[in-house]
């Protein structure tokens, strides 16, 4: 439930435009630019995609939200028969551009479920305790889907464990519970929906990490490739989050945590409907992770053709 809450200025006071060069320039964890954003409430999908380069370069191996673009779909179709599972067998999907061409993608069989995994630990008077999915495969592209799967709540551990600062003691827990919301073949899609509570405090602070992943090759797909032009996009967009926010009962309009950056919007998932952004605990103004659709015929005419074909429904 979202609720009205008394965090909105410790949240918005540094997350515009200190998140977008976080992104691009990693900061040390323990800087105070970086508390600030931790403060903010998205600090954990900024760090995994400063991790995972934005999308450039995996230097950290994690991929948060992690979205796949023009650039790096092609790529994994022309890479994808390589690394694709052993057990699957390959066919051919495709979607035409707007130049009439056919953009072609691999798809392979859905993954096989394993056992899930529990990425649990302690550390001083920190915890943590993260349930998350596995799938069964002796193929590459298995192994890497359940390694970033890890390093994104790893990364968010990572994140949390920073906030005890000077008092490492003090009691403070992370608890998590991952699920697969896509496994059509083409991608593998996880959300990592995250509770975050300082022993004293008057409620948790919630975080939402999002995984998307080229299923043949477990590459991840980042935000910033997804369109023509991300900020034509996603400025496209804020008028429907608000619309839908107002019916939720509360007005978002000309809040920061709306600006076109790939920090705000970085927490998203595609299905059937359109693509849904999730945002973070008090980035629209109020406790709560509220989530949006935006359909696919607003999304559509803003996408390349690669991600259309990898993420827009094939019927």
């Amino acid at each position: 439930m979202i609720t009205d809450g008394g965090g909105v200025s410790r949240v918005r006071s540094q997350l515009t435009g200190l998140a977008s060069a976080f992104v691009r320039s990693p900061l040390p964890l323990g800087s105070a630019t970086a508390r600030a954003l931790l403060a903010a409430g998205s600090v954990t999908s900024v760090l995994l995609l400063a991790a995972c380069g934005g999308g450039a370069t995996d230097t950290a191996g994690a991929s948060s939200t992690a979205s796949t673009g023009a650039s790096a779909a092609a790529t994994e179709t022309a890479t994808a028969s390589a690394s694709a599972p052993a057990h699957a067998t390959s066919k051919p999907s495709s979607s035409s551009s707007a130049s009439g061409k056919a953009v072609p993608v691999t798809v392979v069989k859905p993954f096989t479920r394993g056992p899930d995994k529990h990425l649990s630990g302690s550390e001083g008077g920190f915890s943590w305790d993260i349930t998350l999915p596995t799938f069964t495969g002796s193929g590459a592209a298995v192994a890497e889907v359940n390694r970033r799967v890890e390093a994104s709540a790893q990364s968010a551990v990572t994140a949390s464990k920073t906030q005890n600062g000077d008092d490492p003691e003090s009691k403070h827990t992370l608890d998590g519970e991952a699920a697969v919301t896509t496994n059509d073949g083409r991608t593998v899609q996880i959300e990592i929906p995250m509770s975050d509570f300082y022993e004293g405090a008057a409620h948790p602070t919630n975080v939402d990490n999002t995984v998307v992943l080229v299923a043949a090759s477990g590459a991840p797909v980042t935000l910033e490739h997804l369109f023509k032009n991300q900020k034509e996009a996603l400025t496209a967009f804020a008028p429907l989050v608000i619309e839908q926010a107002k019916a939720d009962g509360y007005d978002p309009s000309g809040s920061d945590g709306l600006a076109p950056t790939t920090a705000n919007w970085s927490a998203w998932q595609s299905d059937d409907k359109g693509l849904t952004f999730t945002f973070q605990d008090y980035q629209l103004g109020m406790h709560g992770m509220p989530s949006y659709t935006i359909p696919w015929s607003t999304v559509t005419p803003y996408l390349l053709p690669s991600a259309q074909a990898l993420l827009a429904p094939t019927s």
